[in-house]
């Protein structure tokens, strides 16, 4: 569980250094979970897209270099805020559907506060059984699942500064 769990941490950093430096793109290792969790913020609507890509070995033509993932960020117009605040990672955390409160909170026995206030609003990330999907839409098709990530992430576009 450390290892797998390294791996997301590592993800969760490039995603968001990337961000914070105001990168178009980042460049992540391919994984059948990281495709999994990029599709979840692409659903969403925190990242624009990403993309598969593998190469063939020029020395090699029938094998193929190891394939990466190219993930495309999503900010509030030119050069300003992006759209994910915060990616934090919560390790060994399984819960239901009903466990945490609709408004922000805490999550019931776990420690883990959900801000809610202002232009930022927190959504968590689960692993299930039906795949990587948000707290939203695990209520929805009523599934609990272990969580993965606390995402916080602007609401609206604040106006520009003068």
């Amino acid at each position: 569980m450390g290892a797998k769990f390294r791996s997301y941490g590592d993800l969760f950093s490039k995603l968001q250094n990337a961000q914070a430096a105001r990168h178009a793109t980042v460049l992540l290792p391919f994984s059948a979970m990281r495709v999994s969790f990029l599709r979840c913020l692409e659903r969403n609507g925190w990242i624009k897209g990403f993309r598969l890509l593998d190469e063939r070995d020029p020395k090699k033509p029938w094998k193929f270099v190891a394939p990466a993932l190219m993930a495309e960020l999503k900010y509030y117009g030119v050069g300003s805020e992006p759209v994910i605040r915060q990616i934090r990672g919560h390790a060994g955390i399984h819960m239901g559907y009903r466990e945490a409160d609709h408004k922000g909170g805490t999550m019931r026995g776990t420690g883990v506060v959900l801000p809610a206030y202002g232009d930022i609003s927190t959504d968590l990330v689960m692993s299930t059984s039906k795949g990587v999907m948000t707290l939203a839409e695990c209520r929805q098709q009523k599934v609990g699942g272990w969580v993965m990530c606390s995402v916080s992430m602007v609401k609206r576009i604040r106006p520009p500064a003068k």
